[in-house]
């Protein structure tokens, strides 16, 4: 099963990212992975004449002793990168689908999420090197939470380095949780520590 879901988020990547380059503004292509978990995004960030729209979609997988889960994402967003310098602000929705499993107990996901993304970029004269330090908060009420989901809250931390201009090492911490009501109530929860690359083109 696990291979199955890599590769189809690997091809799913590579139908949608092949007609998008022809005019891309700039696409991001993301893996990352820990002991038992991996994720594959893509993204299109289009510029407008305010900020930026920035679209896609990812995938993520995990299988521990006592849980497993798969689910796929849909998001949209608008965001500034000139706010001020070096700071990235991005406001959205995300759709969120897939199936959390921990023990006996299995549940079908369903949400509608806010999001908010910020990143900045560290002053070269502060590190020696090209260096964005990342958040996120992501939350879904009751009433946009659909199937076997009753809510969902999501955050994370990370950094990235950038080696190249176009290309970084991402070290992420991702804090999950599914609120659910079928078959009983009970809550899905898992920390991710992770580790990977990320292309801008």
């Amino acid at each position: 099963m696990q291979k199955s879901v890599i590769t189809l988020v690997l091809a799913v990547s590579i139908i949608f990212a092949i007609p998008l380059m022809v005019h891309a503004d700039g696409n991001q292509l993301t893996l990352k992975a820990g002991s038992s978990y991996i994720n594959g995004s893509f993204y299109h960030q289009k510029y407008l004449a305010t900020g930026y729209m920035k679209y896609g979609f990812s995938g993520n997988y995990a299988d521990y002793d006592n849980k497993q889960y798969s689910f796929g994402t849909i998001s949209l967003a608008v965001g500034n990168d000139a706010l001020a310098p070096g700071l990235a602000c991005e406001i959205g929705l995300k759709g969120i689908g897939g199936k959390v499993e921990q023990y006996s107990t299995s549940s079908d996901v369903g949400n509608v999420a806010f999001t908010l993304n910020a990143g900045y970029m560290l002053p070269r004269k502060l590190v020696p090197l090209a260096l964005e330090v990342r958040g996120k908060l992501e939350w879904a009420p009751e009433i946009m939470s659909f199937l076997d989901s009753e809510g969902y809250f999501a955050y994370g931390l990370g950094l990235g380095f950038y080696l190249v201009d176009n290309a970084a090492i991402v070290l992420s911490y991702q804090h999950y949780k599914f609120d659910l009501d079928e078959p009983r109530s009970w809550e899905f929860t898992d920390d991710v520590i992770s580790l990977g690359i990320e292309l801008h083109f």
